[in-house]
């Protein structure tokens, strides 16, 4: 029963050994994955910014020395102006920073108002705008990659430290479990006890009595013999006998005797009963 018990506690622990790690795997790459796609997303912010700048700061110089350009014209909708514009507003839409997202949407607005109208006022405040975009996009990338302040959102160094204690505790825990499943299997060592002391039959040669010592020894232990064991039987004036014990089945009992030689003060022929009066003292030994 018990070692039922320990077979189905270690199948439980690696179980949810496994499944907690399967769990930890999958959120981990779930978030890994989230994340690589929001920096990428943020270089293609920065890639974005930069070819609009570069393709939109010719036309508002333009329009600043008194020759405005037609925004209508092909070259320009149709060519890197128009492009950068339309893929500017497009990243722009998968930035996951709403702070972010809203600044390239005004940056696309103020630029394409300088292009139509010279404003120095607006213009200094776009070169700001542009400032704090690149700043702010360079933190938000340095906190994804962990290269700035942790973020309490993103602890990798803890969580794999977290995983590798928690794998060394699964193993340990599942050998603990093996070994005493194991050990619960192993045959435990006999136990012998010996009870009833008693006398058998007696004869008498001469002046000479041997009488048959009885006893029962029963086996309250387990299968395993470490070591030979003999039972012992005395008298009271320390003379005895012994015998040695077989393996004996646990939970079961033999009966074991010796003969004892002990001296008589009855004559020779005698045929009266010569049975000692006090029961031999039986003792399991070593």
């Amino acid at each position: 029963m018990t070692e039922g018990i320990f077979a189905l506690l270690g199948v439980a622990l690696g179980w949810l050994g496994n499944a907690a790690l399967e769990r930890w795997r999958h959120s981990y790459i779930r978030t890994d994955a989230r994340i690589d796609r929001q920096a990428a997303t943020l270089r293609d912010a920065q890639a974005a910014i930069g070819d609009f700048m570069l393709a939109w700061s010719p036309l508002t110089s333009a329009t600043a020395l008194g020759n405005p350009p037609n925004l209508l014209a092909a070259a320009i909708s149709g060519g890197p102006p128009g492009i950068s514009y339309r893929n500017l507003l497009t990243v722009a839409e998968r930035v996951h920073v709403e702070a972010i997202r809203d600044k390239m949407h005004k940056l696309a607005a103020d630029e394409m108002a300088l292009a139509k109208a010279p404003n120095l006022n607006a213009y200094t405040a776009v070169n700001t705008l542009q400032v704090e975009l690149i700043t702010e996009i360079g933190a938000e990338l340095r906190k994804l990659e962990g290269s700035d302040v942790p973020s309490p959102k993103r602890t990798v160094t803890l969580r794999r430290w977290v995983v590798v204690a928690a794998s060394i505790v699964i193993v340990v825990l599942a050998l603990l479990v093996a070994y005493l499943v194991w050990h619960g299997n192993q045959p435990t060592d006999a136990v012998y006890v010996a009870s009833n002391p008693h006398w058998g039959a007696c004869t008498q040669t001469g002046q000479t009595v041997r009488c048959s010592a009885i006893a029962t020894v029963t086996n309250q232990g387990g299968s395993r013999v470490a070591r030979v064991q003999y039972l012992a039987f005395y008298l009271p004036d320390g003379s005895g006998c012994d015998a040695d014990i077989p393996a004996i089945d646990p939970g079961t009992s033999r009966s074991l005797s010796c003969v004892v030689t002990m001296g008589s003060n009855f004559p020779p022929g005698t045929t009266g009963n010569q049975t000692p009066s006090d029961p031999p003292r039986a003792i399991v030994h070593p």
